[in-house]
């Protein structure tokens, strides 16, 4: 686990220009040739990337809380031709942390100002799930050190439990959580954080069984292990 206050990334996209107007060729990069990109967080569009061949315009914009911005409409030479494989990457810029560059083909094409703070997301949630019962969820909030786990049964949270610990992470390192059931008390979950004891949760109903893992927040996974 990799937490960081910091919106960074890098992405690379791989596709090829339509040849035709109409059907799955359209005029703009369609669903089965090239789609429009979207770097998203939850339900927000951070960045959309839209090449449009009709009119050789390369559209970018931005969705928040249900509502698209503005088109901004970048002032370059269009990049793309028909019949071609391009390769697209976006990286964040290292300089300016709610900026987005964005390279065709290893050549430098437009730098996005996103429209938001981009260092927005401050926790890190992991949520050990029975369909659709969440039987664990683990929040580190990073922004107040705080950790809290809570569980959510029949569509409806539970109260907030917040471990009186020493809050065990830091920004910018590598961790490695696990999670084990605990032998002594089937209805306990025991948390260890790079080898470290650090909590024992027990389960708000009986006899349940983990069938999935969900992670979500400000988080880069190296890896996940089941055993």
């Amino acid at each position: 686990m990799y937490g960081s206050d910091e919106y960074s990334y890098s992405m690379s996209y791989k596709g090829a220009a339509p040849s035709t107007p109409g059907g799955p060729t359209s005029s703009q990069f369609s669903k089965e040739v090239f789609n429009p990109v979207n770097l998203k967080e939850g339900c927000d569009i951070l960045l959309h990337f839209n090449p449009r061949l009709k009119d050789k315009s390369l559209v970018f914009n931005s969705f928040y809380a249900g509502t698209w911005g503005y088109e901004e409409k970048a002032g370059v030479v269009f990049p793309f031709e028909k019949k071609r494989i391009y390769t697209v990457e976006f990286f964040a810029s290292s300089t300016n942390p709610n900026s987005v560059l964005v390279y065709v083909n290893g050549h430098f094409l437009y730098e996005f100002h996103q429209r938001q703070s981009a260092a927005s997301t401050t926790s890190v949630e992991v949520n050990l799930k029975e369909d659709s019962d969440i039987l664990l969820h683990f929040n580190p909030r990073l922004k107040d050190k705080s950790l809290v786990f809570n569980s959510f049964y029949a569509g409806t949270w539970g109260y907030e439990e917040k471990a009186g610990v020493v809050f065990p992470f830091e920004k910018k390192r590598i961790y490695t959580v696990e999670f084990f059931a605990s032998s002594t008390n089937p209805n306990s979950v025991l948390v260890y954080v790079n080898g470290h004891f650090l909590y024992e949760f027990h389960q708000r109903q009986s006899a349940a069984s983990t069938t999935s893992v969900e992670v979500k927040g400000d988080i880069f996974i190296h890896s996940i292990h089941v055993t």
